[in-house]
């Protein structure tokens, strides 16, 4: 049986390929599906445009959210998730590269559930991320 993906919203490859590392020095078996803004959220969340097929394009299990990205950024993309009947059931955790306490406290009023910042320090995602039902885990990931 196949994993649900866990999506994240990034526009900076490098930022990309850091957290493709983080995930797989946790040993999450979870496949990571990146996308380059906040218009390709929606469109994946949809299952619209190159996103249609809903077996290769599942809901996710997660949502990391950067916040500032072209087109779309996070806050939008929470308004939109935050307007939603019913509710999206996979948590949102913000991912930014400065402390705004303005933008932090909107996110969190919008629904998101953490917020981590750039670099993200794997002592700081993991036991953040074992919290969350359906990340499932190869062997033992050690703190």
């Amino acid at each position: 049986m196949a994993q649900v993906p866990i999506l994240l919203a990034e526009d900076d490859e490098n930022h990309v390929l850091l957290i493709q590392n983080l995930i797989k020095s946790c040993r999450i078996l979870n496949p990571l599906v990146a996308v380059p803004d906040g218009e390709h959220v929606i469109s994946y969340l949809k299952n619209e445009e190159i996103y249609a097929d809903h077996v290769r394009y599942p809901p996710p299990i997660l949502l990391l959210l950067d916040m500032k990205m072209p087109r779309l950024g996070g806050l939008e993309v929470l308004q939109w998730l935050a307007s939603l009947r019913p509710k999206p059931s996979f948590p949102t955790l913000v991912l930014t590269g400065y402390a705004d306490l303005k933008t932090m406290n909107e996110a969190y009023r919008l629904g998101a559930q953490s917020f981590l910042l750039k670099p993200i320090e794997r002592r700081e995602f993991l036991p953040l991320i074992e919290a969350f039902d359906g990340i499932h885990f190869g062997q033992a990931a050690s703190k």
